[in-house]
């Protein structure tokens, strides 16, 4: 028994390392289950979503699972043909892991119904929803495929700050223009230079934020602490923050503030990092390159050389480095979950 569960552990690694393997140098890769014996399908398909507890009805008959992911700075694009599965992402596991992105995705076929945070939502063929990876969710989707689009919340804060858009459905008027937008996105990519995918990002990010104001679950609502201060950083990086003005921004006492973000080191470790994070993107952005002193201007450093300082110890690298490295670079090595998670908290 030992040995046919080390076997099995050895052939569901290597289904790993070969999804890893086929990240090409414009930024794609693939995964499809199917070669492998029916009753490891399930956990290799489930061994990259680690965001989330995964399961399914009887995972040993076999499960389909095939991926296709671009990445595209700061965005993942990914089209999912899958089987029916039971999702949840707890408020304790976005604490923990500190995962900052957003996901909105087209239904192409199948149903899906959840809790968001704990509002209700289903969403069928043609509708887009929406996620905060900040929050807790349950979902129950029936076989289906989808095209998904994961941002960091700090790239749709910059065009519209502190949106509480967790658990939207987005369907008729704009949602459909932005439905229809997402439909046509893989054939785009497939044929896409870097230059004209280096757009994408920003034309995904208009046509969500145009589709959700008339949306009744995109409005303010009170958050507990930690959200509200991460919001309330998205949309301020470039003015001075310091413990004082969180606590009169978003209430709480410094104490409350520190536990908040104890696990990262407190909170002005943790806008240190959402600083140091944004002004990486920033420097590596191919469509609106910024120098080094603007770039410290709009991530609230005082001066080039204090982000110069920082960004070393953070990155190992200078800005100027940064600056000038390539844009289309391959993500970093490393399993494929945490490429995944460094292209889209930090922009590749």
């Amino acid at each position: 028994m030992l040995a046919k569960g080390l076997a099995c552990a050895s052939r569901l690694a290597s289904l790993t390392r070969r999804w890893r393997d086929t990240l090409t140098d414009d930024g794609y890769m693939e995964l499809d289950v199917a070669a492998l014996p029916r009753e490891q399908q399930f956990a290799a398909w489930a061994s990259a979503m680690p965001a989330y507890t995964v399961t399914t009805a009887r995972p040993e008959r076999g499960f389909e699972a095939k991926v296709r992911v671009w990445l595209v700075p700061p965005v993942a694009i990914t089209v999912s043909h899958i089987g029916p599965a039971r999702w949840q992402r707890t408020a304790e596991a976005a604490i923990r892991d500190g995962l900052d992105s957003l996901t909105f995705q087209l239904v192409l076929s199948g149903r899906t119904r959840g809790m968001a945070g704990g509002t209700p939502f289903q969403a069928g063929g043609g509708d887009v929803t929406v996620q905060d990876a900040a929050l807790a969710i349950e979902s129950v989707t029936t076989r289906m495929s989808c095209v998904t689009v994961t941002m960091p919340r700090a790239f749709l804060d910059e065009a519209a700050p502190g949106l509480d858009v967790h658990g939207a459905v987005l369907r008729g008027g704009l949602g459909a223009l932005l439905a229809s937008f997402l439909r046509a996105l893989p054939d785009a990519l497939d044929g896409a230079e870097a230059a004209d995918a280096a757009a994408i990002p920003r034309l995904l990010r208009e046509l969500l934020v145009a589709s959700l104001p008339a949306h009744p679950g995109a409005v303010q609502q009170v958050r507990p602490l930690r959200d509200r201060v991460r919001r309330y950083v998205a949309a301020n990086l470039h003015r001075p923050l310091t413990v004082d003005v969180l606590r009169d921004a978003v209430g709480g006492s410094r104490a409350a503030l520190y536990r908040a973000f104890e696990e990262r080191g407190g909170v002005m470790a943790f806008v240190l990092e959402q600083r140091l994070l944004r002004a990486r993107r920033l420097l590596a952005d191919p469509v609106a390159p910024r120098s080094v002193a603007e770039t410290a201007a709009a991530t609230g450093f005082r001066d080039s050389s204090e982000l110069g300082r920082a960004y070393r110890r953070r990155f190992g690298t200078t800005p100027g480095s940064a600056r000038r490295a390539d844009p289309t670079k391959p993500a970093p090595a490393g399993p494929v979950q945490e490429r995944f998670r460094t292209w889209i908290e930090a922009g590749g």
